[in-house]
């Protein structure tokens, strides 16, 4: 932490994990930067800030300070107790992250070694039950999701289908079975995030009944150095 900032850095390319993020007990944009840039520059990183919507006067004080947003995700919130199981044969459901089911996460979202190696290590962590599973067609992964109950909610992550099939409703049916596998375990809610310039997905997850926004959260980028 640095002035109540909670810092993170995990190596590879999510933002998320190499960001310093806004916490109710954040001080001042001012008394951080200088500690931060150095944190992260001793680590070969970028400084990078991370805010939420419900906190705007820091998001202000990143705007006067010369700070530039990249980018905007939503954390959308459903009653999972209305969900309704598809039957689809063709849906693969796994307890635990089979190399399977990662390799076709990695085949449809390809990432770079660092980062991979993060994502290995955040799903090997995953100490609460959960539920991984992909749509398969033809020996083939087409789309595939997974979900981890915490307190009752059931968290929705990396939802991912192939460029060449997607508008078909192939993750609807992923996220729809993993609705229903947290409404069966005893989850009330669930959540999951989507980028806010995202209306394919933002339409999608509407209609699963993820209708409302909780907040939003930005990354901020420190201002270019002119020489």
């Amino acid at each position: 932490m640095i002035s109540g900032w909670l810092c993170r850095t995990s190596g590879g390319e999510t933002r998320r994990t190499n960001s310093a993020n806004v916490t109710l007990e954040s001080c001042s944009i001012q008394e951080v930067i200088g500690p931060a840039k150095k944190f992260y520059a001793e680590r070969g990183e970028p400084l990078l800030f991370r805010t939420v919507s419900f906190m705007p006067e820091v998001e202000q004080e990143l705007l006067v300070s010369g700070f530039s947003p990249a980018g905007e995700t939503c954390t959308l919130e459903a009653d999972v107790r209305k969900a309704r199981e598809t039957e689809c044969a063709e849906m693969e459901s796994y307890s635990k992250p089979m190399e399977d089911w990662i390799a076709d996460k990695l085949r449809l979202s390809p990432m770079a070694p660092a980062q991979e190696a993060a994502y290995r290590r955040m799903l090997a962590r995953i100490s609460v039950p959960a539920r991984f599973v992909r749509f398969v067609e033809n020996g083939k992964a087409l789309s595939l999701a997974y979900a981890a109950l915490v307190d009752g909610i059931l968290v929705i992550e990396s939802v991912v289908t192939d460029p060449a099939h997607r508008g078909h409703g192939l993750a609807g049916k992923v996220v729809g079975s993993l609705m229903a596998w947290g409404a069966d375990k005893g989850a009330a809610l669930s959540c999951l995030q989507v980028e806010a310039t995202n209306a394919p997905a933002l339409s999608l997850y509407k209609k699963l009944g993820y209708e409302t926004e909780l907040y939003r959260y930005q990354y901020w980028r420190a201002p270019q150095i002119k020489g």
